[in-house]
């Protein structure tokens, strides 16, 4: 009821948008996380990256909790119940670590 009225579908615009923000983070963590070895002077740049990588990498997890998935068979799960228990599955770990 509530809960199936916030679900995500996988293939929406929003969710394809929220991809691929989550793809140029991950471009950019890739490069500027070794960096952090150096002890490089902050920059105003760096510090609000910074904030914006850690406030998105957060927002994220509710949000897959919220992401419908194509299963095996090939049909798109929208249920709440089934998203949580294949998130739990899957990513939750290394998202509970991570972030």
């Amino acid at each position: 009821a509530f809960w199936q009225q916030l679900v995500i579908h996988p293939y929406s615009p929003s969710r394809a948008a929220w991809d691929f923000v989550s793809l140029g983070l991950v471009l950019y963590d890739t490069v500027a996380l070794p960096l952090q070895f150096f002890d490089l002077p902050e920059t105003a740049f760096s510090e609000v990256m910074t904030w914006l990588t850690r406030l998105f990498w957060t927002l994220d997890v509710p949000g897959a909790f919220l992401t419908g998935f194509v299963d095996n068979s090939g049909n798109i799960q929208l249920q709440p119940g089934k998203i949580v228990r294949r998130y739990f599955a899957t990513w939750f770990t290394l998202d509970f670590f991570l972030v």
